[in-house]
C-alpha cells in the first residue's frame, strides 16, 4: 500500500484465500505489534502515556472512539458503512472512524457486519490518508412458509416475518427454526436449511385448535347434551366452516326429537337425570333460536347467506329466512 502524502484511500476486500507466506506474515506482524505492546506496558510511567491495551497504541475515548494521541491517525470507511472494526483483536468502534496512535508497521484489520462475510487483512499503516474495506454480502435464499390455519403469524430464528401465506428473502444459508403460530392454536417448529440462491419451502402447516379440541372434547364426554353441539355449531360458524356448523345443528335437532339417553355405566342420581332432562328441554328452544339467529343476523354476511340455504336444504322444516 502507498504511503506518504497521498490522499486517496486504499480499498481492501474479500477476494481469494492469502497465500502461506503472507498467513506467516501476518500472523509475525500480530505477534510482534503483540510483543511491542506488552514492552510498552512495562515502560510506561504515567496516565499521559497510557496507550490501548492491545499494545497498538492507539487510544480511545470513553464513547468507543479513537482518541488522539502518539503516533500515525488512519481514517478507515467500510463500504456499506457501520461495519465494526477491529485492529490486531481490538475493538476500535464503527466505521467511518479516524484512529489516532497507530505505530507505523503492520496491523491487522478485521471487519463485521450483520449480512456481511466477515474480512480480516494485514495492512501496512500509512503514515497520511485512509483506508477502506469493502465487505461482500453473505450467500443468501429465501424462506416460503403456507399454513392450513387462516392469519397464522410466522417466525424466523424467533423474529416475527409476517403471516402466512408469505416468502422472506435475504435469509442467509444454514439452518433456520420456523415457528408458524396462532392464539388459542398449537405452535408448529419447523427446522429448514436455506441454501445460497434457493427458496427453501415450509408448505401446509396446520395447527390444533385449542377451543374446537375443547368443544369436541365436551361433546363426546356428554353425548345427550344438545348445547354443547350447538356450541360447536357456533364455533363452526364463525370460524367460516358452515358445513360443520350445519351438521352440528343437525344433529342436535335429531336428540330433541327423541327422550334423552345416557350412556351405559354412568353413574348418575335420578335427581341429576331429572335435572338434566329439564336442561333438555331448555336447550330445545335455544336450538330454534340459534339456528334462527344465524339464519337472520345481517352482522354475519357471507356466513349467514351460505348457512341459511344449506339449513333449509338440510332440515327442510324450518320457516323460511329472510331474502
Amino acid at each position: 500500500m502507498a504511503a506518504g502524502g497521498t490522499s486517496s484511500p486504499v480499498v481492501y476486500s474479500s477476494g481469494p484465500p492469502p497465500k502461506r507466506a503472507e498467513i506467516a506474515a501476518w500472523v509475525l506482524a500480530f505477534l510482534l505489534a503483540v510483543l511491542v505492546g506488552c514492552l510498552a506496558g512495562f515502560m510506561r510511567r504515567g496516565p499521559s502515556h497510557a496507550w490501548a491495551g492491545s499494545g497498538l497504541g492507539a487510544a480511545r475515548s470513553a464513547d468507543g472512539t479513537a482518541a488522539a494521541g502518539g503516533g500515525v491517525r488512519v481514517e478507515v470507511a467500510s463500504a456499506p458503512p457501520g461495519a465494526s472494526v477491529y485492529v490486531n483483536g481490538e475493538l476500535m468502534g464503527r466505521a467511518p472512524i479516524s484512529i489516532a496512535g497507530l505505530r507505523p508497521g503492520r496491523a491487522v484489520f478485521r471487519l463485521e457486519k450483520d449480512g456481511y462475510s466477515a474480512l480480516a487483512r494485514a495492512v501496512a499503516i500509512p503514515t497520511k490518508g485512509a483506508i477502506s474495506f469493502a465487505l461482500a454480502p453473505m450467500p443468501s435464499g429465501a424462506i416460503r412458509v403456507s399454513s392450513r390455519t387462516p392469519d397464522a403469524e410466522v417466525l424466523i430464528d424467533g423474529e416475527p416475518a409476517g403471516r402466512a401465506p408469505l416468502t422472506v428473502t435475504g435469509v442467509r444459508t444454514g439452518m433456520h427454526e420456523i415457528v408458524v403460530r396462532k392464539t388459542n392454536f398449537d405452535a408448529a417448529v419447523v427446522p429448514v436449511f436455506v441454501k445460497a440462491g434457493e427458496t427453501a419451502s415450509v408448505e401446509g402447516v396446520e395447527l390444533r385448535d385449542h377451543v374446537l379440541a375443547m368443544l369436541e372434547g365436551m361433546v363426546r364426554a356428554e353425548p345427550w347434551r344438545i348445547a354443547h353441539l350447538l356450541d360447536l355449531g357456533h364455533y363452526h360458524f364463525l370460524c367460516g366452516r358452515i358445513d360443520d356448523s350445519v351438521a352440528c345443528y343437525v344433529k342436535a335437532n335429531g336428540l330433541a326429537a327423541e327422550p334423552i339417553r345416557f350412556p351405559d355405566g354412568l353413574e348418575m342420581s335420578e335427581e341429576e337425570k331429572a335435572a338434566e332432562t329439564r336442561l333438555r328441554e331448555m336447550d330445545k328452544k335455544k336450538l330454534r333460536s340459534e339456528i334462527n339467529k344465524h339464519m337472520n343476523s345481517s352482522q354475519w354476511g357471507r356466513n349467514a347467506v351460505v348457512f341459511r340455504e344449506k339449513i333449509a336444504s338440510a332440515m327442510p322444516s324450518l320457516p323460511p329466512g329472510p331474502r
